[in-house]
């Protein structure tokens, strides 16, 4: 399961967590770097994240700063310690490593022959592949070359420099892992077609060299959610022979509250937006996205009022007029971003198309999904307008469910709809889904139900179990609890002939089965309100 969605996962991971970037958090957590680690860890399984990028371990004039030949690999930015966590995280993440150079003291042009040499150390040391390996973790298989394109740009570098560039980490790269992905350096837009990355398309079409993945970064206000220049880009690198190569957003985001001199928006806008920046991005082209960040910066570059101190999935009470008591807060992008990696990831369900709702002449945004375990149809939509009527048919009991949490625990609002047709008015910045409630298998178990109750039903959450013969059999029994979309969100033992189990779930409509020796022996639906 894991290994599959490390090779087909479209869509689902967050920038730079990993880094040793996040002082103050820390600080106000009291963790050292290890217990950091673990904390982004069971975010990432808990959110379903399972790729990441950062641009600061391989920095190449801190690893070579003689340019002799000497790698000194223990530096501040960590890239021992940073890649290693990624790699043995129980989420199983994979990394983007992005290699960054200048072109003052370290110009890959002037000094070929040590470029080469230090891409095969950087390779040799963290693919792998069994030997030289820094330990039995790390394989690193995606390499960025360089990070943000206006960094050389003001060094005075032309786009055929780093074709140069590109050219030599392919053939040096590939010389130690010849399965490798090459990525190149970022534009910081996604509204223009950036001159530079075509010019570089461009020359290294005409000299053969391949690479696999492109990046955009794309950041802004809320309603700057849609990458318009990924069509474009798909047309140009068609037409210079890279049909295969992808498009990737490495940085992505927008903030909430209020940087100096930007408009306040709000948790509930920035939550939208996310949702957006995934489903219509991916809809025109985009392959992945990459959320900035799960922890927010703090003074982003020495500035308190920067839009990337408040762009995180979770808060650190501080600048841009945030709360201070939302230190190690979860905000409603978050269980967004949870909500919707777990339905529409390329391993849960494939993109269809828009769907007849969808006229984004008018503002209204509407695709068509399918469910890849079911292969029931679902759609996701929106309208950028105040407010839009929604017309549809369903022939059989269907849920809505908006997808920015109503309150500040992630619970969403959901609503049945039985066979037949319906019309509903939607709101702007509130992103429905409408699924088939649908659970596979529990159907055809309920002929022994009356083995346990379960009780009170509906509940706020807190429910007992108990058998009603008041004793249970040698084996323990094991409880599972499963919501309308067939996915397992509790489980637990139960030892007790009476035991009380507290559910931490949205309110709404669940399924429970009860196991002794691999069977299923109980099963049956429960309300949380």
């Amino acid at each position: 399961f894991i290994e599959m969605r490390q090779q087909t996962c479209k869509s689902y991971f967050v920038s730079i967590p990993y880094a040793d970037e996040y002082a103050y958090f820390n600080t106000q957590m009291g963790f050292d770097y290890t217990t950091y680690a673990n904390w982004v860890d069971n975010h990432f399984q808990n959110l379903g994240a399972h790729w990441t990028r950062s641009n600061t371990e391989l920095l190449w004039v801190l690893i070579e700063p003689n340019l002799d030949g000497n790698y000194v690999w223990n530096i501040v930015t960590k890239p021992d310690s940073t890649i290693t966590n990624i790699y043995d995280s129980q989420a199983q993440v994979e990394w983007l490593g992005c290699i960054n150079f200048n072109m003052t003291t370290h110009n890959p042009v002037s000094n070929p022959t040590r470029w080469k040499n230090y891409l095969q150390a950087v390779v040799d040391r963290y693919n792998g592949d069994g030997s030289n390996d820094l330990n039995t973790y790390v394989k690193v298989k995606h390499w960025q070359i360089g990070n943000e394109i206006f960094q050389y740009i003001n060094e005075g570098f032309t786009s055929a420099q780093y074709a140069q560039v590109v050219a030599m980490a392919d053939t040096a790269i590939h010389s130690i892992d010849a399965n490798a992905k090459i990525c190149l350096v970022a534009p910081t837009s996604g509204n223009v077609i950036d001159t530079f990355l075509v010019n570089t398309i461009t020359k290294l079409g005409l000299m053969n060299i391949n690479f696999e993945v492109i990046d955009i970064h794309h950041w802004g206000l809320a309603n700057n959610y849609k990458m318009n220049v990924i069509p474009t880009y798909r047309t140009m690198l068609n037409s210079n022979g890279y049909s295969n190569v992808k498009i990737w957003s490495c940085e992505n985001g927008t903030y909430c509250y209020q940087p100096s001199s930007f408009p306040y928006q709000s948790q509930e806008e920035q939550a939208a937006s996310l949702i957006k920046r995934y489903v219509w991005n991916f809809a025109n082209g985009l392959d992945k996205l990459m959320w900035n960040n799960l922890m927010e910066w703090h003074s982003f570059t020495s500035n308190p009022n920067s839009i990337y101190n408040s762009m995180g999935l979770v808060g650190d009470g501080q600048q841009n007029n945030e709360p201070a008591n939302e230190l190690n807060f979860k905000r409603k992008n978050y269980y967004s971003y949870k909500l919707l990696a777990s339905t529409i990831d390329s391993y849960y369900a494939t993109y269809i198309s828009n769907n007849s709702f969808h006229n984004e002449s008018t503002g209204k945004y509407g695709y068509l999904y399918q469910d890849n375990n079911t292969g029931n149809n679902f759609d996701v939509f929106w309208t950028d307008n105040d407010s839009a009527t929604y017309n549809f048919t369903v022939t059989s009991n269907y849920q809505l469910t908006e997808m920015v949490p109503f309150d500040s625990i992630g619970t969403f609002n959901n609503q049945s709809f039985a066979s037949g047709s319906h019309n509903i008015t939607i709101y702007k910045n509130q992103i429905y889904l409408l699924k088939k409630l649908s659970v596979t298998s529990i159907q055809n178990t309920e002929h022994k139900n009356a083995l346990f109750n379960i009780y009170p039903n509906p509940s706020n959450g807190n429910f007992f179990i108990e058998m009603k013969n008041g004793q249970l059999s040698i084996d323990n029994y094991q409880l599972s609890i499963i919501n309308v979309f067939g996915k397992k969100v509790f489980q637990s033992e139960i030892f007790n002939a009476k035991s009380e189990i507290n559910l931490n779930l949205q309110g709404g409509m669940y399924f429970y089965q009860m196991k002794d020796n691999k069977q299923f022996i109980s099963t049956g639906k429960i309300i949380i309100q």
